[in-house]
């Protein structure tokens, strides 16, 4: 297992020999961000799509502008390099070491639904979906900050097991 350090420029850097760096919750959040928006940018193919309704005709041209491409021209993003991919793939692993609830937040806002929006879809007020995504990314920045030190990280950082608090 690659083990990753956050260098004091904030580049992400492999390697043993470097000085022990922590992981910050910004850093996280915005590995998180570029995720998402690596997703966006890839290309989707035909598989990727849902069926359509396939005709043999050629689409009618309503006006002359749209026969031209004159029209609204929606622009894709530029196809992500190959390290962004990757680092993508790590990023997105990372969701696995939050909670479900904390997951959906985390995910969510790195791919930039507003608050206003997740209020109407989760039911919640926006401070506790704020809370939700801090308890998140505090989850991840202590897994990563335990792997980066080379520490062995134990099954529950929190000292908090998932068992009821009154079980006797």
């Amino acid at each position: 297992m690659a083990r990753f350090r956050i260098n004091s420029d904030g580049g992400n850097h492999g390697g043993e020999g470097q000085d022990k760096k922590n992981w910050h919750v910004n850093t996280v959040k915005s590995r998180l961000e570029e995720a998402a928006g690596v997703l966006r940018a890839q290309a989707l193919g035909s598989r990727d799509r849902p069926a359509q309704i396939k005709a043999q005709w050629p689409d009618v041209v309503q006006e002359s502008l749209s026969a031209y491409s004159f029209g609204d021209v929606r622009r894709r993003p530029p196809v992500p390099l190959p390290a962004q991919i990757s680092r993508a793939d790590e990023a997105v692993c990372w969701l696995l070491w939050a909670a479900e609830e904390e997951r959906r937040i985390l995910w969510a806002r790195a791919a930039r639904i507003p608050w206003r929006r997740l209020e109407e879809m989760d039911g919640r007020s926006h401070s506790t979906l704020r809370g939700i995504q801090r308890r998140g990314l505090t989850a991840i920045t202590v897994r990563l900050n335990y792997d980066a030190n080379g520490d062995d990280h134990p099954h529950d950082p929190w000292g908090v097991e998932a068992t009821p608090k009154n079980k006797k």
